[in-house]
């Protein structure tokens, strides 16, 4: 009889150990169908092609972009909103955004004004790489870009590429 009692008890366990699993499995399939569907930002860089259009409204209505203005490259390290947190590249400007105690920052620089570019920090799959922006004043501000899929690269390529019509100094550290 004791060995009944012992038997329904360790059944149990592997409820304990199947529920945690369950739960993160559930909150990661349901991130992936925000992403796909437009209502979460991707882990990754995307072109202004494949950022969803309700993404470009609701930075317009911001004030982060003009109507005008055509975005080239998007990253938002924020899970679930544009708002929270982003970078971006467009035809005549690179901005980074956040937002802190319901306060929105900006930093921007148009293309023609951006001095120098650099990597400040390598980030791997997990982490999101740092890239500093300089401006022919002195100003500066960081870009934090996704490593993933070699976002960061693409991201200071395109970068680079934008501002290359002009004399600028480009500094990239090897990868």
């Amino acid at each position: 009889m004791s060995h009944d009692g012992a038997s329904r008890r360790t059944r149990h366990w592997p409820w304990l150990v199947a529920a945690p699993v369950v739960v993160a499995v559930g909150y990661l399939a349901v991130h992936a169908m925000m992403v796909d569907v437009g209502l979460a930002p991707s882990r990754s860089v995307v072109t202004g092609d494949e950022m969803p259009m309700g993404f470009r409204d609701t930075m317009r209505q911001a004030g982060l972009i003009d109507d005008d203005e055509q975005v080239r490259l998007f990253y938002s390290a924020d899970r679930y909103s544009v708002l929270a947190d982003g970078n971006l590249l467009t035809d005549r400007r690179v901005v980074s955004w956040q937002t802190f105690e319901e306060s929105l920052s900006v930093y921007s620089a148009e293309l023609k004004d951006v001095a120098e570019v650099q990597l400040a920090y390598k980030g791997g799959l997990m982490e999101n790489s740092v890239v500093e922006v300089r401006t022919d004043t002195g100003d500066w501000f960081l870009l934090y870009v996704s490593a993933r899929d070699g976002g960061d690269v693409r991201f200071m390529d395109e970068l680079r590429r934008r501002i290359s019509g002009s004399v600028k100094k480009i500094v990239r550290q090897p990868l």
